[in-house]
């Protein structure tokens, strides 16, 4: 009977806990919608830029997601960066948002997409073609374009999907835009606890995964910056960063 009512009540609060989620949200969203002029370009920064630093102190307030930043003092005020790391949940996003005016990455196509496709521009998301040779310079170039001229952090994630078994080599697109460029590159690297809960992996479905995390008393979530640098060799960078950013996924047994 007891353990009966007590999975009522870590139900019942994980609803408000949802609900609350989606209304804080889409209010956000709401705003950044409403700051985009008729060909959908932002028409003040500032609102974006406010909306990414309120937007993740609502949901970690929300989920008891207590957070710890390592390595700060790598972070540069004076130049924007390429961010890469490993990428282990949704969580990493609004993670990433909390230590700095970022920018991320996705495919054109999604511009095209109800609902989400608004979502993604007055976000501020850099949107980029990749299905041939041509269009990949021409995102490559856009990505340097980024942070080089319009002074934006632009965060990539090497593994092109979440995961916590990183034996796959990264993908060296961003560390070839990095040395091609002479773009800066900010490493991080992002743990939670309890990782396997917090892990967006595999068969889980948002939905169901976020009710679970929900149910959680509480969730440590750390990111570290490493130190900074400019990429010389793209392989040698590539796996020196991917071996740094998994090592942290050790300290949590899955």
């Amino acid at each position: 009977m007891d353990l009966a009512l007590g999975q009522f009540r870590s139900h019942a609060s994980a609803l408000r806990k949802l609900l609350s989620f989606y209304r804080f949200t889409f209010a956000h969203l709401r705003v950044l919608k409403a700051n985009l002029d008729v060909d959908g370009n932002i028409i003040d920064q500032k609102v974006v830029d406010d909306a990414k630093t309120m937007w993740p102190k609502e949901i970690f307030e929300l989920m008891n997601v207590q957070v710890e930043v390592r390595g700060k003092e790598n972070l540069s005020q004076e130049e924007a960066h390429l961010f890469v790391g490993n990428h282990v949940s949704y969580l990493d996003i609004p993670l990433l948002f909390s230590i700095a005016p970022v920018t991320f990455v996705a495919k054109k196509e999604l511009a095209a997409w109800p609902i989400i496709g608004h979502c993604i521009k007055a976000a501020d998301t850099l949107l980029l073609k990749r299905e041939s040779a041509d269009s990949r310079r021409k995102a490559r170039r856009q990505v340097a374009e980024e942070v080089l001229e319009r002074k934006c952090n632009v965060v990539i994630f090497p593994s092109g999907t979440t995961t916590l078994d990183e034996s796959k080599p990264w993908r060296f697109g961003a560390f070839e835009i990095a040395k091609e460029h002479n773009v800066p590159v900010q490493p991080f690297r992002l743990r939670f606890d309890p990782l396997r809960k917090s892990a967006y992996i595999d068969d889980d479905t948002f939905l169901f995964h976020f009710f679970a995390l929900l149910q959680e008393k509480e969730i440590r979530a750390e990111i570290e910056l490493g130190e900074s640098f400019r990429v010389t060799d793209i392989e040698k960078d590539a796996a020196r960063v991917q071996a740094w950013s998994q090592e942290v996924l050790r300290v949590y047994s899955i």
